[in-house]
């Protein structure tokens, strides 16, 4: 389970098994804010009916083609970066373990939850923030605090609610408690930031593993 160290290049697989990988993982992710009331959509895709007719799985055609193109281009920028810094001299970052890639996962997809939660019991402000930003912060320290790691999180935590802001005013969906603005939580910057190392170490693993393939 050691870490290996960290093949180069980008290749068109790649890209498309970080798109399908983050088609998949987006609705999941998305369905705790549709379920907590975080957000509704004004056309909803309900799959899986539970107990009394709530969906188990609640979120919009659109969900799984936006998350694709943001895991594409998250992986674009992580390596892009990483090999401008490569050709200065710089170290390659090693590649995690898949133990530590699905740990990332995991700690994303419960800051996630805990963010709909927080918001759902109508926890203070400020102290979601506090959370959120702590959260997203321990995940980068602790799972990828490599340069091109942090450059990936912070464009991707100012990336996002800039495209859900035109979403957002284009009426595809609603926040329930939209104070910044009146278009999105002013919080979710932290949970776009969280997600940052999780997808710069699928990523780097998914490279590793299809170069290891082509080798």
């Amino acid at each position: 389970l050691a870490e290996g160290p960290a093949p180069r290049g980008l290749t068109l697989p790649v890209l498309g098994t970080m798109g399908a990988a983050s088609a998949v993982l987006g609705p999941l992710l998305d369905n705790f804010h549709g379920q907590w009331g975080t957000l509704s959509y004004t056309h909803p895709l309900e799959l899986f009916p539970g107990p009394g007719g709530q969906p188990l799985l609640l979120t919009a055609p659109f969900v799984p083609p936006l998350f694709a193109v943001a895991g594409i281009g998250m992986t674009g920028i992580l390596f892009a970066a990483e090999a401008v810094r490569l050709s200065r001299g710089g170290k390659p970052t090693p590649v995690p373990t898949w133990p530590k890639v699905g740990v990332g996962i995991a700690a994303f997809s419960l800051q996630y939850f805990a963010s709909g939660a927080m918001d759902h019991l109508g926890t203070p402000v400020l102290v979601e923030h506090t959370v959120l930003a702590g959260w997203a912060a321990a995940g980068q320290l602790l799972l990828d605090a490599s340069p091109e790691g942090v450059l990936t999180s912070a464009l991707t935590a100012v990336g996002g609610p800039l495209v859900e802001a035109g979403l957002v005013r284009l009426g595809m969906y609603s926040y329930a408690h939209a104070d910044f603005a009146g278009l999105w939580a002013s919080w979710i910057p932290w949970v776009y930031a969280g997600g940052g190392a999780a997808v710069c170490n699928l990523a780097r693993r998914v490279r590793a593993g299809l170069e290891a393939d082509d080798g």
